[in-house]
């Protein structure tokens, strides 16, 4: 469970950083 929490926050980081760039 723990494993996969962190890999889903790595993976909405991730989008988040996607986005971000999308926008610059």
């Amino acid at each position: 469970m723990a494993e996969h929490g962190a890999l889903a926050t790595l993976k909405d980081l991730a989008e988040k950083e996607v986005e971000d760039a999308a926008r610059l």
